[in-house]
């Protein structure tokens, strides 16, 4: 693969780990209507017994997916980019994953441990207004790393275009 074959290919895994972001969000929204609806109106009843249960799963396994996707990506980036990056550069790229990685972590920390169950509706919504804080700041730092990186892909790909050779 060419080096601008390479960019163009981690370009598009950028579309799919914004994606995965999506689907966390999506997640985190999901159950916490279903916390809502469960914590304020107590004649709603659920359609079936653990849907609350089943919302905490789906965004637990969302963050997972992104997780794994994040990893998988980093891994192929720091692979491949060395000789494009140098040095310094691709230092400072292994310090942005790092950061990534472990916010990430955090928030699926957060995650596991956010049980609803036996917390008063101020502790609750407390706890998902927490979560939903920490997922939109890692959605947003994820994504301006993304944007950092297309804009010296961009500068990478016209100087390859001016000078296939490097």
């Amino acid at each position: 693969m060419d080096k601008l074959e390479l960019l163009n290919k981690i370009i598009a895994a950028h579309q799919v780990i914004r994606g995965s972001l999506s689907s966390v969000g999506v997640a985190v929204a999901d159950r916490e209507a279903m916390f809502s609806l469960e914590k304020e109106q107590s004649h709603w009843t659920p359609g079936q017994p653990g849907d609350l249960a089943q919302k905490h799963a789906k965004c637990e396994e969302a963050m997972g997916q992104l997780g794994q996707a994040l990893k998988e990506h980093f891994a192929m980036e720091e692979r491949h980019l060395p000789s494009l990056f140098g040095d310094l550069l691709m230092r400072g790229l292994l310090l942005e994953h790092r950061d990534l990685i472990e916010g990430l972590e955090r928030a699926r920390a957060m995650v596991a441990a956010s049980n609803p169950e036996g917390l008063s509706r101020e502790q609750s919504l407390e706890r998902q207004s927490n979560i939903r804080v920490v997922i939109e700041n890692l959605s947003r730092r994820v994504e301006d790393h993304a944007s950092q990186e297309e804009i010296i892909f961009d500068m990478l790909k016209r100087a390859l275009e001016e000078n296939p050779s490097g």
